[in-house]
């Protein structure tokens, strides 16, 4: 599989002269800005085929550092775009609450793991029955089926990468609309404030 980024909003990087005798220090800055680019973030569905809105879906984190992984079941579709903007604007969605806060828990079920450095462990993800929803509507649709946030769990982790975040946002099929599983979007935020829409293509 391949991946390609795009960037959502320019990260515009002035022009700065400098004297012939600053060349030591622009390469280590831009050393260190190289470190700080890297993604510590992976998520993936093994078994798309199985998952459904009633049966759950399992999703493989994989991830450079300690996180969290928390899923948001039925989540507001105009919600979460707001809550992009908010990053952009307001406040860095790098934390949970920070995403439920900007969502104004927008949302019908949550569930949360931590997720160990470098474990690939599967994690399984279900409504609970109580919860008695079996499908999310016609298209188009109020509500994102399931919408995966990583964050790193540790705050000297939140200090080091440019990424302090990823928004992933998952189709499960139900009864009303059958496409198969897929992930949609992919939204890598940015400390900074900006975020990427990291398109997803499978040769």
């Amino acid at each position: 599989s391949s991946c390609l980024v795009s960037p959502r909003f320019g990260l515009g990087v002035p022009v700065i002269l400098r004297n012939p005798e600053e060349t030591d220090s622009s390469a280590r800055v831009l050393k260190k800005r190289m470190r700080q680019v890297k993604n510590p973030f992976g998520l993936e569905i093994p078994h798309p085929a199985t998952a459904s809105v009633t049966k759950g879906i399992t999703l493989t984190p994989d991830c450079l550092e300690d996180c969290i992984l928390t899923c948001y079941w039925g989540c507001n579709v105009q919600k979460l775009h707001e809550a992009l903007q908010k990053h952009v604007y307001c406040f860095r969605i790098k934390t949970p609450q920070a995403l439920e806060d900007a969502l104004y828990s927008e949302y019908l079920h949550r569930q949360q793991y931590s997720i160990k450095k470098n474990d690939k462990e599967e994690k399984y993800c279900q409504l609970p029955e109580d919860a008695q929803v079996v499908n999310f509507g016609p298209v188009p649709r109020s509500r994102y089926p399931l919408v995966a946030l990583l964050t790193l769990a540790d705050e000297e982790d939140r200090e080091i990468y440019d990424i302090i975040s990823m928004v992933t946002v998952i189709h499960i099929p139900d009864e009303s609309y059958r496409l198969p599983c897929r992930i949609l979007y992919q939204y890598l935020l940015l400390a900074q404030g900006q975020y990427y829409d990291l398109k997803v293509s499978y040769l």
